[in-house]
C-alpha cells in the first residue's frame, strides 16, 4: 500500500520464542496480525520478505487505536442522511458483532451525511489509499463515484473505508436469505448493500423483469476495499442456470 515490492511477512513470538502468531497477504501483499494479549510480558515481532529478497522499505504499526474490518452498507444515496454499521476492534462503546469471525468482532453505529455533488462530478473523496490491496491497483477506486468515511470525529486515527455513491434507493440485504425459497424481493433497477455474515453465506435475491433485453449485474467488493471474491449465478423462474458471473 506504500508503493514497495516487498512481500511482507509477519511473524508474533513470545519471549520464549514461542510463535503466537503469524500472517501474510492480509490486505493484498500487506501482513495484518490481530493480536489479544493473553498475559503482560515481552513479544516480538519478525517483518521479512516472503523470498527473503532485500533493499524494500516498509512502514511498520503497532497500535491499540480503532480498527476498521468492514462497514455496512457500502452503498449509499446522495445527498442524504446515511447510517452505517462499523465492524472492527477497540471501537469506543462497541458492542459484539453477530458477524462470525474469530477473534470476535465488535460494532457501533454511526451517521454520515453525504454530499450531493459527487455523481454529479464524478468525485471520490478519500484520506487514504483507496484500495487496501496495492496502490498500483487504487486507480479503479478513482473511477467511482465515492468517499471514504473515519466514523465519528473522535475516530480519526482509524483506518477509513470506502462507500460507493449512488442515485437509486438502496435496499439492504436482509437475513434469511441464503437459500432459494428464502430469497429476497427487490425491485429494478436495484442497487443491494450486503455482506457475508459468515462462512458459507449464500445471499439470494429475486425480482420481475419487466420486458426483454438487455440487463446489467455488477458486483463491487474488491474496488470497494473489501475482500470478500463473490461469485453470481442468475437462475430463470424454473430454476435453470442463465449465467455464471466471476
Amino acid at each position: 500500500r506504500t508503493d514497495s515490492p516487498l512481500d511482507a511477512n509477519l511473524i508474533l513470538s513470545a519471549a520464549d520464542g514461542r510463535v503466537v502468531a503469524s500472517n501474510g497477504d492480509y490486505y493484498g501483499r500487506d501482513p495484518l496480525i490481530d493480536f489479544r494479549v493473553p498475559a503482560d510480558g515481552e513479544y516480538v515481532i519478525t517483518v521479512h520478505d516472503l523470498s527473503y529478497r532485500g533493499g524494500f522499505p516498509y512502514r511498520l504499526l503497532i497500535t491499540t487505536r480503532p480498527h476498521f474490518e468492514a462497514i455496512f452498507p457500502r452503498a449509499v444515496r446522495s445527498g442524504e442522511r446515511a447510517e452505517l454499521v462499523a465492524l472492527g476492534r477497540n471501537l469506543p462503546g462497541g458492542t459484539t458483532s453477530s458477524a462470525v469471525n474469530d477473534p470476535p468482532l465488535e460494532e457501533v453505529r454511526f451517521a454520515v451525511d453525504v454530499p450531493g455533488d459527487l455523481l454529479s462530478t464524478g468525485g471520490f473523496r478519500w484520506f487514504d489509499v483507496p484500495c487496501d490491496h496495492s496502490s498500483q491497483s487504487s486507480q479503479v477506486s478513482w473511477v467511482l463515484s465515492g468517499m471514504q468515511v473515519r466514523g465519528p470525529a473522535e475516530w480519526a486515527s482509524v483506518r477509513p473505508a470506502a462507500v460507493v455513491v449512488v442515485k437509486e434507493p438502496v435496499t439492504i440485504e436482509a437475513e434469511k436469505n441464503s437459500t432459494r425459497d428464502q430469497a429476497q424481493r427487490i425491485e429494478l433497477p436495484a442497487v443491494v448493500a450486503g455482506r457475508f455474515d459468515e462462512p458459507r453465506d449464500a445471499d439470494w435475491f429475486t425480482f420481475q423483469v419487466p420486458a426483454d433485453g438487455a440487463y446489467y449485474i455488477e458486483v463491487y467488493a474488491e474496488r470497494l476495499g473489501a475482500r470478500a471474491d463473490p461469485f453470481v449465478v442468475v437462475y430463470d423462474k424454473d430454476g435453470n442456470v442463465v449465467t455464471e458471473l466471476d
